[in-house]
């Protein structure tokens, strides 16, 4: 297996599969160990909606809540009445119809870490379309659930995640990193082990 990987020049640096409830392949590749806790790069952002939804299960939010009730002291460049229709499901769903692209290496996502203030930047951003009427992959929409879970439970996404997703499954070691302003990176760049 390891040898395949290599030949077809795969970046990877962990391999963990699992069929049937057992383990039939856990393989790492230099210079990863898995001693260590890894970037889960994206899988973050399934993390992130787990918490979302487990705040809405704990009624600490609706799905249908608007985003910009979330923030009601921010001022909000290029506000309309498309923005006032974004809610929690759309930002979920990747459908909120801000301005945002993939393109280019995730273009917007490093706009938007040359920011100052990663919330503000995307809630000034422009709508492009309906609110859920188009998919678009949009991390900082992703990072904008981080700072809705914080406003809602009054704790840092970290917090909550270990208090009600990380403890009960046993996942003791974790790096999440925050924004300038406090909120873990709703997009990416949790550290966990593969297992």
């Amino acid at each position: 297996l390891k040898a395949a990987i290599r030949e077809h020049g795969l970046n990877l640096h962990s391999l963990l599969l699992v069929r049937n409830g057992k383990m039939i392949v856990d393989a790492y590749f230099y210079p990863y160990d898995g001693q260590s806790v890894h970037d889960q790069a994206s899988v973050t952002k399934s993390v992130m909606t787990t918490l979302i939804a487990i705040a809405a299960d704990q009624g600490k939010l609706n799905l249908d809540d608007p985003l910009l009730s979330f923030f009601p002291d921010r001022t909000v460049a290029n506000r309309d009445a498309a923005k006032e229709r974004i809610t929690v499901r759309h930002l979920v769903s990747m459908a909120s119809g801000l301005d945002c692209t993939a393109a280019n290496d995730e273009q917007t996502l490093h706009e938007m870490g040359q920011s100052s203030d990663f919330v503000q930047f995307t809630l000034d951003r422009k709508m492009i379309s309906e609110p859920g009427k188009q998919f678009v992959y949009c991390s900082p929409g992703m990072h904008l659930l981080s700072a809705i879970l914080q406003e809602t439970t009054g704790q840092t996404a970290l917090d909550f995640a270990q208090e009600n997703l990380f403890d009960p499954l046993g996942i003791t070691e974790v790096i999440w990193p925050t924004d300038p302003q406090g909120y873990n990176h709703g997009w990416g760049d949790l550290y966990l082990h593969p297992h």
